[in-house]
């Protein structure tokens, strides 16, 4: 194969995307399973791209999607600028998946489990994913974000504050309202 020395194979091919339509425009939703550029709630507004291997309606059940952070509330479908926009997370730990246990993860995603929205974390070490069952496995991960609200309250970083609350609010509405898009737009 001709390429880069040190390269490896699958960088020297470019990147694959989903595509859907939002308004009449053709836009990118994603990459393969991970629609970055989509949140589960709005997957309404598009229509699926007869070129792309997914259809974000017909296959919710088997992607994940870019996590509703009430900072980029407003953006519309395929207007997320990155894709790695995330919250590292050191206290929501499962042992018994990966022994990369302090670590912490990454929240990015959603994703459908048992007709509830969860959020889907990603180990920092090993990128082995992780999602809370249900909402009583998901409460170490609400109790982060708010003990992590109130660090930010206590230092005047109200804003930072506020943002932290409600992600752990979307967290909840995920598993008591799924599909329903939590936030103001």
């Amino acid at each position: 194969m001709n390429q880069a020395p040190g390269r490896l194979p699958w960088k020297s091919r470019p990147a694959r995307g989903e595509y859907a339509f939002y308004d009449g425009r053709r836009i990118k939703i994603g990459t393969g399973e991970q629609m970055y550029h989509l949140r589960a709630g709005r997957v309404r507004l598009v229509q699926p791209d007869p070129g792309s291997s997914v259809d974000p309606g017909r296959d919710a059940a088997r992607l994940l999607f870019r996590f509703p952070w009430p900072e980029k509330d407003g953006t519309e479908p395929g207007g997320y600028g990155s894709a790695g926009f995330g919250l590292t997370l050191f206290e929501c730990r499962w042992r018994r998946r990966c022994r990369h246990d302090n670590e912490g993860r990454n929240l990015y995603h959603q994703g459908w489990a048992g007709g509830v929205l969860v959020p889907v974390l990603v180990c920092r070490e090993c990128s082995r994913r992780h999602h809370p069952r249900d909402l009583a496995a998901a409460q170490p991960l609400i109790a982060e974000l708010r003990e992590k609200a109130a660090r930010h309250d206590e230092h005047g970083n109200y804003q930072a504050g506020t943002l932290k609350h409600a992600t752990a609010d979307r967290i909840i509405a995920g598993y008591l309202a799924p599909g329903k898009e939590a936030s103001a737009g």
